[in-house]
């Protein structure tokens, strides 16, 4: 009872707050924010990450006026998960974002990457890498994947296109490596990207019409449609796979990883409340930026669970105060410590130079439809 009675306290405080920025200010949030991170993390710094990821939170807020309006008690749990997660705000690691009225909160691919440092038996996570055409590239598929070279080209051109990404993680019992060929790439891309749909079908009806098409170069991206009268027709923002193609590859084969691990109870955890947002949703915020969303008129806002008092439980309650979580923690294993590599297999010879970020005036051709909806992003 006197648990559930802190429960109700804490309730009542987060829906009264006048704003959001007035809930992150109150003393309980802040300390219930530290214990967490500190709990999950392991470290020491959880007043110093507060303050700096209170800042970040609160600017999302300000540029967003859908997150302004989601429920107070969305917006604390949602900043509660990005405790849990150990991710930042900064840089694309991880985001804040509307669903309707709810705030939600959703690792970007580069926390991916991060997280999957975090497992048990992993050792170091080496930065993914897009093979071009033009590369000299060799490896072979068996029992296990062998990259026996990969040298980057010198120069490139924008003729020259990605054929396959790759993506290298050294375990306790040596290397393995995640490998994806360009036509792999685009069957998820053509079965997942709202975007780059979106995008095509705006560019399909341009050149139908024979307009006449203009390319924005400032960093908002974006290209226009003008009609024959000289007005402007329309505007759409670039996907990351028209925009940044490499990024885009590098995207898809992290996630693939991530999803081939086995996961944390953490991340086990932040993976199941990811399971509200609908992966169109979770693609469209990578690829261009996008963090408000409408939600379905027959979505719920509120899901039954049997929480041993007849109550209910909101999007993000057990994040936000539920001793599950503690107990998921506790689960958590140290990471070992590498083991010889094994001589028998041969060792990846890492590129020595970043491909060039390249880009494209016209979309790339379109591949099949992803045929396994398990492996979906």
């Amino acid at each position: 009872m006197i648990m559930a009675d802190k429960l109700n306290l804490s309730m009542a405080a987060i829906n009264n707050a006048p704003s959001p920025r007035d809930l992150l200010e109150l003393p309980a949030v802040q300390e219930n924010w530290v214990r967490t991170y500190n709990l999950v993390s392991g470290k020491e710094d959880g007043e110093m990450r507060f303050e700096a990821e209170k800042i970040l939170y609160l600017r999302a807020i300000q540029a967003n006026k859908a997150l302004q309006d989601c429920d107070k008690f969305s917006h604390y749990a949602a900043f509660t998960e990005l405790a849990i997660s150990g991710l930042s705000l900064r840089d694309g690691l991880a985001y804040i974002i509307a669903y309707g009225k709810t705030a939600s909160f959703m690792p970007g691919w580069k926390g991916r990457l991060e997280q999957i440092t975090e497992i048990r038996n992993v050792v170091h996570v080496h930065e993914p890498q897009v093979v071009f055409d033009n590369d000299e590239f060799d490896f072979e598929k068996g029992m296990e994947v062998i990259i026996h070279k990969h040298k980057p080209a010198k120069t490139r051109t924008k003729e020259n296109f990605i054929t396959h990404v790759y993506l290298v993680i050294q375990y306790t019992h040596g290397l393995k490596v995640y490998i994806m060929d360009r036509q792999e790439v685009l069957n998820i891309r053509d079965k997942y990207s709202s975007s780059y749909k979106a995008y095509v079908k705006a560019f399909n009806e341009a050149k139908k019409a024979n307009q006449e098409l203009q390319w924005g170069d400032t960093w908002m991206q974006t290209f226009h449609r003008k009609d024959g009268s000289g007005s402007w027709q329309k505007e759409i923002e670039l996907p990351m796979w028209v925009s940044d193609e490499i990024q885009a590859f590098k995207k898809t084969i992290v996630k693939r990883a991530y999803q081939m691990q086995e996961k944390t109870p953490k991340m086990k955890y932040l993976d199941s409340r990811m399971q509200e947002l609908p992966p169109e949703i979770t693609n469209e915020v990578e690829e261009t930026g996008k963090t408000d969303f409408n939600k379905p008129e027959d979505y719920s806002q509120f899901t039954e669970v049997d929480d041993g008092a007849g109550g209910i439980d909101e999007p993000g309650a057990a994040a936000a105060a539920n001793p599950i979580i503690t107990e998921l923690i506790k689960q958590e294993q140290p990471k070992a410590k590498p083991v010889k590599q094994d001589p028998v297999k041969a060792t990846v010879i890492q590129p020595k130079a970043e491909p060039a970020k390249t880009t494209q005036s016209t979309p790339p051709a379109q591949g099949n439809v992803f045929e396994n909806p398990d492996e979906g992003f």
